[in-house]
Order: C-alpha cells, then sequence, then structure tokens
C-alpha cells in the first residue's frame, strides 16, 4: 500500500463528506476547508488537492496549484491503484454522461440490472448500486461496500458522470463508459466548449468497453463539433490498437414502445441500456425492459382538473432536453419554459415550436431570447416574471383555446429564481396542487 501525503478537501459538500469518510476509514489525515474558512499555507504545504466538482477553473485555486488537484473519482481511482481498495475486480462500475438523457439512462439501467439480478439464485446475486450526479457519491458507495463487508461479493455499480467529474480525469478506468450525446452546455463553467467536449469524452478514454451513439463519432471525425476538431482526444479510443477497449456504437432500440416513456429520444436512452446490458449479461430478457418504471419529473403526466393533463418535464435543464419533449408532445399545447441564462441558444427550437405549440409562456431570464423566438411563429407568445405568474396565465389560456395539454418545460437551469433544481421541482408541485 503506497503512503499519501497530505490532503485538504476543497469543499464542504455531499461529495466531500463522502471523500472526508472513506479517508477516514484508511487512517489518512486530511485538512477540509472551503472558500469561507481557507487557509493558503496548509494549501500550498499539501500534495494533493480533492476540489469539490462545483469550483470553476477560473478559481484561484486552480490557477495556483492546479497540478496537484483532483477530482473526487480521479482520488478514488488513485486508491486503487496504490493498493487501498484490493477488491477492484469483484466491481463493474458503469459510468454514463451525456449532454441530456444521463438520469433517465442510469435509472433505467440500474432499475433492469436489478430486475435481472433478481431472477438469479440467491447465491449468484451481484450487488447494484446507483451513485454520481445528484445521488451518493463513487467514494460514498464504496464506503457502504466496505462497512457492509460485502467486498469479496460481486458489485455492480452505475454512475451518472457531470462533465464537472469528469473534468480532468485520471487514474480511475470504468468497465463500461457511455456517452449518450453532446449539445452547447455548462460554458459558463468550462469557459469553453472545447472545454466541456474533452471532459465529457473522458468517459470514453477511460473505459474497458466504450460505448456512444454513431454520431457522435461522425460528426468528430467530420470535424463537425462547432469547428473544434477532437481526433487527437479520440485517438486513443477510435484507432489505438493496444489497449484491449471495446468500441461499441448504439442506436434507437428496434421496436421501442414503452407506454410510460414519451418521445423519441427514449428509444435512444433505452438503445443505450440495451448495449450496456449486454456487455454485462450477454443475451438478456428483454421483456424486462417493460417493467422499468419512468424517471420522476421527466415527462411524466399529471391530470387536472377539468381534463387538462399538465407534462411535468421540470429536470429539464437545457434547449437540447426541451426539444426532446416538444418532440414527444402531439400538439397543440400550451408550453411553459424559462429559467436560468447561461447563454445557450434556443434557435434550432423554432420549428418544433411552430408543430406542436399553440400558446406559449416564458419566464425567469432566458425569456428574452425564447419570446422573441416563438413569437415569430406563435401568435399567443407571452413573456412573465416568475413561474407562479406562468402557471396561472397557462391555466387560463389552455381554457380558452380547450387545449388540454400544458407541458412544463424549462429547458434551462434554475440558478435565476431558485437554489437548485429541487426547489424548482418542489415549487412546481405546490403549484399544481393549487391549481387542481
Amino acid at each position: 500500500m503506497k503512503k499519501i501525503g497530505s490532503v485538504v478537501i476543497y469543499g464542504k459538500g455531499k461529495a466531500m463528506k463522502s471523500v472526508c469518510e472513506l479517508l477516514e476509514h484508511f487512517q489518512i489525515s486530511y485538512t477540509q476547508m472551503d472558500d469561507t474558512d481557507a487557509d493558503q499555507a496548509v494549501i500550498k504545504k499539501s500534495k494533493i488537492i480533492i476540489a469539490t466538482p462545483g469550483i470553476k477553473p477560473s478559481h484561484r485555486l486552480y490557477t495556483t496549484h492546479g497540478k496537484k488537484i483532483m477530482s473526487e473519482l480521479s482520488f478514488v481511482g488513485k486508491l486503487i491503484n496504490d493498493g487501498y481498495i484490493t477488491w477492484r475486480n469483484n466491481i463493474q462500475l458503469i459510468g454514463i454522461t451525456g449532454t441530456n438523457g444521463k438520469s433517465t439512462t442510469t435509472r433505467v439501467l440500474y432499475q433492469a440490472c436489478k430486475l435481472l439480478e433478481e431472477k438469479k439464485e440467491l447465491s449468484d446475486r451481484k450487488n447494484v448500486y446507483i451513485g454520481g450526479n445528484f445521488d451518493l457519491p463513487l467514494s460514498g458507495i464504496l464506503l457502504d461496500i466496505m462497512r457492509e463487508k460485502k467486498t469479496e461479493q460481486h458489485s455492480i455499480i452505475i454512475l451518472e458522470a457531470s462533465s464537472f467529474m469528469l473534468w480532468k480525469l485520471q487514474h480511475l478506468k470504468f468497465s463500461v463508459g457511455v456517452l449518450l450525446n453532446i449539445a452547447q452546455d455548462h460554458i459558463d463553467r468550462h469557459g469553453s466548449m472545447k472545454d466541456y467536449l474533452q471532459s465529457k469524452l473522458n468517459i470514453l478514454v477511460y473505459a474497458d468497453s466504450a460505448i456512444t451513439i454513431s454520431e457522435i463519432k461522425e460528426n468528430v471525425l467530420k470535424d463537425q463539433m462547432r469547428g473544434i476538431s477532437l481526433l487527437h482526444r479520440l485517438r486513443p479510443f477510435w484507432w489505438q490498437t493496444n489497449r484491449p477497449i471495446n468500441r461499441l456504437n448504439y442506436g434507437a432500440l428496434p421496436d421501442f414502445h414503452h407506454p410510460l416513456f414519451l418521445g423519441s429520444h427514449n428509444a435512444y436512452n433505452f438503445g443505450a441500456v440495451d448495449m450496456v446490458l449486454q456487455q454485462l449479461y450477454g443475451d438478456y430478457d428483454h421483456d424486462i425492459l417493460q417493467q422499468i418504471q419512468p424517471v420522476a419529473h421527466r415527462l411524466q403526466p399529471i391530470l387536472l382538473t377539468g381534463g387538462v393533463t399538465i407534462i411535468d418535464d421540470s429536470v429539464s435543464s437545457s434547449a437540447h432536453a426541451l426539444g426532446a419533449a416538444l418532440e414527444s408532445m402531439q400538439g397543440p399545447i400550451v408550453l411553459i419554459s424559462g429559467g436560468y441564462d447561461n447563454g445557450e441558444n434556443y434557435s434550432s427550437l423554432i420549428e418544433k415550436i411552430a408543430d406542436k405549440v399553440k400558446v406559449a409562456i416564458f419566464y425567469g431570464q432566458t425569456r428574452v431570447h425564447l419570446y422573441p423566438l416563438a413569437k415569430q411563429v406563435v401568435t399567443d407568445t407571452f413573456m412573465v416574471e416568475t413561474l407562479q405568474e406562468a402557471m396561472k396565465l397557462a391555466g387560463e389560456e389552455a381554457k380558452k383555446h380547450h387545449l388540454n395539454t400544458i407541458l412544463y418545460s424549462p429547458g434551462a437551469k434554475s440558478f435565476d429564481q431558485f437554489e437548485n433544481v429541487y426547489e424548482r421541482i418542489a415549487t412546481f408541485e405546490k403549484l399544481v396542487e393549487e391549481y387542481r
């Protein structure tokens, strides 16, 4: 076991709490701090800094001490490589990322694995864990396995991985890495599309089996990823022959139909799940896919009074997600969208808005971009300040135009009016109850 030098934990959120507990388990000393109590002398003397994913690359910590900073995932990889976690071969680690669809795909895969394991004899079953982005971090899952004395048992760990988590990834190797799609996102954090793309592509570079949709490979090869050439980054993935990597492409699941998963984009999410399940189980029972339950707040129908159904897509946080939601609608509908303005371009949505939307209502910071766009093709387009105003107006307009579907798909982050996406969801749920 290789000795690890002095460690600084920079951040005090959930992910960092799990890292601290993991260090304590291995009796590795550390100092925890954040911007409110940062000790520059301690930081300077440290050998490793484990930084919370939310810190931007422009932060003083990175500009001054960038070479010794690691993410939580990278540090777990170092613990494995340095001999602290000797039972790594008992784990199949699945990482899933993408601009959109990663939460749904992660949770669908988790349910599918649980169902398939339940079909086995008890003695042959693997433990199945889910974690990552908004769930328990990898360090917390590994700690639970050790506390539960399950290190000698075989486990499947399925992680939803954000670009923040994958940024400058090193040391850790996924058994299977999945990249669902790429669209412009988080430029305010990454600083450039190139940096964002490189973070996402790490899940393919650091995987034994690398799975992605064929369009991503084609776009990169044709240098069409917003004018950024990433050929050098993908060379280890598609061309290097001295590494035992399975290079796999997936598409939409053939003949996909699930009454609880709306939209053609879910055929692709299930296509990715199918490809991973083939890697884990070979020829498996496809009937279990019909038993999968939908992810909460992802195109979830809620019946209101008067026969109106509101489609809850309140976790939608990008133009791409809003576009997928619109594609899944039959139309004509009332659309509510809006949120934090991070500079995203919504112009590609104009045809979908024209095709599906009868009444458009926009709130929050992004309303100044969405309103003039929709107004070109939808006569009844409105701009309000808050979600509360938007919900009230949507009910009135649905009644006025005899429309029976309201789609709430923000298509933006929540930070303009809410602390986080959970507060936005809670506010929306309260408003739904008021208007029922």
